[in-house]
């Protein structure tokens, strides 16, 4: 029967307007955040996390720009979940960044939890590093996750 239907129709279906509208979605997301990104490699790299380049500190702050101003929504529920997910650790992680301090000696080209608060304030330097090590391996998760569900779907080329 789908075959004569097919025949009839001139060939098979061709996708609908969802998958479309998904791989739009997932082709934009992928040019401004792509897998490989170099702020993904840094925080691979593991913690503690005690200094961030920042290259780094922006990168993450452009890609949660990028995330939130993104227009294009999934319409897979399990594909908008894992981009909800991947945006909310990201924010978290911007957030903990931003908490960071530049040197106050030289361009500032890291960022870092101040090491007088080592000497100083030793429970606050430790929290800080524990902050910065489990907002980053979030991301790693939720991140892994997003691209295991673009692949799942099919959309990554």
């Amino acid at each position: 029967m789908l075959a004569l239907g097919w025949s009839a129709t001139g060939g098979t279906p061709g996708p609908s307007p969802d998958a479309v509208a998904d791989q739009t979605a997932a082709a934009r997301l992928l040019q401004v955040i792509p897998l490989d990104a170099p702020w993904i490699k840094h925080l691979r790299g593991g913690g503690p996390f005690h200094r961030i380049p920042a290259a780094v500190s922006e990168a993450v702050h452009e890609a949660l720009d990028a995330l939130e101003g993104e227009v294009l929504r999934f319409r897979d529920p399990d594909l908008a979940s894992a981009t909800e997910n991947f945006k909310t650790t990201v924010h978290e992680l911007s957030n903990v960044f931003a908490g960071l301090h530049a040197p106050l000696d030289g361009p500032p080209t890291y960022l870092e939890v101040p090491p007088e608060w080592k000497r100083t304030d030793r429970e606050r330097f430790y929290q800080a590093l524990r902050e910065n090590s489990r907002a980053a391996q979030s991301v790693l998760e939720a991140h892994q996750d997003w691209a295991n569900t673009l692949n799942g779907k099919g959309l990554l080329i």
